[in-house]
């Protein structure tokens, strides 16, 4: 039994099972003939109480399998390959055709995995902007220019490609350092697509999307293989003189009272703060 099948039962909530058994379903309703021939083989051959672990590890194994789809950039774009790694962890290996094979209209992608854990300082903005100083590398005010999304090179979820102009740099990025007026590109999870006419759509972290034209405060991960960056929402969209935190709960709401003046003065602040690394080095 291969380890994909023992993880993704190990990591299953017992909320989420019916939602994994209703796509298994469909998956397997989709799979050709010979396949599927295959796979009632294997499951008689391994007759050993654990149907639906066998089941999702050989499900999983063939849904990694590439499947050629137009409207996906060729395997050979690096950027794609880095860009998808940073969203194919939210869905499962195959989601897209599948849904596309057994469902009809519109799709929605569900969110099958959970964001991760981070440290919310309570009652601290300056301290939790610090932390979002420390664990990125670039910080930046800007302008949303264009956005392109796309699927993941597993076709499990979909991931956007945006484009900033920057306006302000708040923390330069002393690998690649940034210039006011200058263009970035950064990949967050989350976007739609249209594959034969149907819309698919994928959330993002927090709920708050983008759009052109769109003012923002964002800390980046920089990703030296592509020159791009990624974001994990943390950041804000200004309206006018009103804040919007890009991941709310994430920080425990602390910045929803906060004007675009408060929220930029804190990072203004903050941006040169020391860093601890693990081992309590700076």
């Amino acid at each position: 039994m291969s380890a994909p099948g023992l993880f993704w039962m190990n990591e299953t909530s017992g909320v989420l099972r019916p939602v994994v058994e209703a796509y298994l379903n469909g998956f397997v309703l989709s799979l050709e003939e010979s396949a599927k021939t295959k796979l009632v083989t294997e499951i008689k051959a391994r007759r050993n109480g654990m149907f639906l672990c066998l089941l999702v590890s050989l499900v999983l194994q063939a849904a990694a399998q590439p499947q050629p789809n137009p409207t996906q950039p060729p395997p050979s774009d690096l950027r794609h390959q880095i860009h998808s790694k940073k969203a194919q962890h939210l869905g499962v290996p195959g989601m897209i055709q599948n849904d596309l094979k057994t469902r009809s209209g519109d799709i929605e992608l569900p969110w099958l995995f959970s964001a991760p854990m981070y440290v919310v300082l309570l009652d601290d903005p300056q301290g939790n902007m610090v932390n979002m100083a420390c664990v990125n590398d670039l910080a930046v005010l800007g302008k949303i220019e264009s956005g392109e999304s796309h699927p993941t090179a597993d076709q499990s979820y979909i991931y956007t490609d945006w484009t900033l102009t920057v306006e302000e740099v708040i923390k330069d990025n002393p690998k690649s350092p940034v210039l006011p007026k200058q263009n970035i590109v950064f990949v967050r999870p989350g976007g739609t697509i249209k594959i034969d006419g149907r819309r698919i759509h994928a959330r993002t972290w927090g709920g708050l999307e983008f759009h052109n034209g769109a003012e923002v405060l964002l800390y980046l991960k920089y990703l030296p293989e592509t020159g791009t960056y990624s974001l994990n929402d943390d950041g804000f969209v200004f309206t006018d003189s009103k804040s919007f935190d890009l991941d709310t709960a994430k920080h425990g709401g602390q910045f929803d009272t906060m004007t675009k003046n408060d929220v930029l003065d804190i990072a203004r602040k903050t941006s040169a703060a020391t860093c601890v690394q693990r081992g309590g080095q700076q």
